[in-house]
């Protein structure tokens, strides 16, 4: 099926550098897709490691009275990825996290993050494509208006994502803390002129 090949394909793009913005809700959308149309193949093991940087963050002296307790790891887990094949990608959905290894596990582990092909660009073309196919159009509307990629591409989404994004910071009506509302073009200032004004005239120091 045509369809299915072409939403594995966006998957596995969009997969590979999932938004800041409305992340909870890809991995759902992510969830629903493996769910309908992958084969769920086995468990994997990711390992994560976070070392401790001491209680001024300047670095750990691997004291027993540090919150890593003298280790030098101020937390470490084990969280089982259910795994999915679906057209040849495979895909991962973590469970909850587990505080030590599980002692029957004897499979390969996964050190660190998930490693993904780094698709630049393509990767939020595909992100948008997907989330108009799958008709999540409340989130779309999220991507399109709060962030957007640097420079001009070929992809028609990732362009007109930049549009969109410059157009709402231009245009984007503001309220001061005086309660006025106010056009910001762009600016970046949350208060209005007036309240402008007032400040350079009567500095607060």
């Amino acid at each position: 099926m045509i369809h299915e090949h072409v939403l594995v394909r966006l998957l596995h793009y969009a997969n590979s550098h999932p938004p800041m913005i409305g992340r909870r809700e890809f991995y759902a959308l992510k969830y629903r897709l493996l769910k309908r149309y992958a084969t769920q193949d086995w468990y994997d093991m990711q390992h994560i490691v976070r070392e401790c940087y001491g209680w001024n963050f300047l670095g750990c002296d691997k004291d027993k009275t540090c919150k890593c307790r003298g280790t030098g790891i101020y937390i470490e887990k084990w969280i089982p990825l259910r795994r999915y094949e679906w057209k040849g990608f495979r895909f991962h959905i973590p469970e909850s996290p587990l505080l030590r290894r599980p002692d029957s596990w004897s499979r390969e582990i996964i050190e660190g993050l998930v490693k993904h092909a780094n698709y630049g660009k393509a990767s939020g073309e595909a992100l948008l494509w997907i989330l108009l196919i799958c008709g999540e159009f409340r989130l779309f509307a999220r991507q399109m208006k709060s962030t957007c990629w640097c420079g001009w591409t070929w992809l028609p989404l990732v362009n007109l994502q930049k549009l969109t994004f410059w157009a709402r910071c231009m245009f984007e009506r503001r309220t001061c803390y005086c309660g006025k509302r106010f056009t910001a073009w762009g600016s970046g200032w949350c208060v209005c002129r007036k309240c402008r004004g007032a400040r350079v005239e009567n500095p607060p120091f």
